[in-house]
């Protein structure tokens, strides 16, 4: 990873530009319509987008709304592709293989924070959906 910003405390757009002066490449969009929509002006010429879901849309009625910015994949010619988590299951153990090799040589991380008895399990929970921090949050109920 390159770079990274909370979209909510500033404009996906704005911290797209900042962390892409130069363009995008490739998206692979799993986070919503707006996510998309941002990235679309900043692509460069002959790219491609990946789409594996819009989580935001989840607890929704599941309808996606029009796609502002979508003349940028006329203009830049972009090819727009779904793409199926199950498509790729032939490379499953690869992947976790992978994966666990990293974790154990240190080159992937799982941030954790830990909270202390039940009393802070509210706290614990408002942490998760405020972006106060990243990764998993516990709640410790005993030593």
């Amino acid at each position: 990873m390159d770079h990274a910003f909370n979209y909510k405390h500033v404009p996906i757009p704005k911290a797209l530009a900042e962390a892409c002066p130069h363009g995008i490449d490739l998206v692979l969009e799993n986070a919503s319509p707006e996510h998309l929509c941002a990235c679309l002006p900043l692509m460069k010429e002959l790219k491609q987008v990946l789409i594996a879901g819009f989580v935001s849309t989840y607890n929704g009625n599941g309808k996606v709304r029009l796609v502002d910015n979508f003349e940028f994949v006329l203009d830049r010619f972009l090819t727009i592709q779904s793409y199926r988590f199950m498509d790729s299951l032939d490379v499953y153990d690869e992947f976790v293989s992978s994966m666990l090799t990293w974790r154990s040589e240190g080159r992937l991380t799982l941030p954790e924070v830990v909270y202390e008895g039940l009393e802070s399990a509210p706290d614990a929970l408002c942490g998760i959906f405020s972006g106060r921090h990243m990764g998993k949050s516990l709640v410790r109920l005993a030593s």
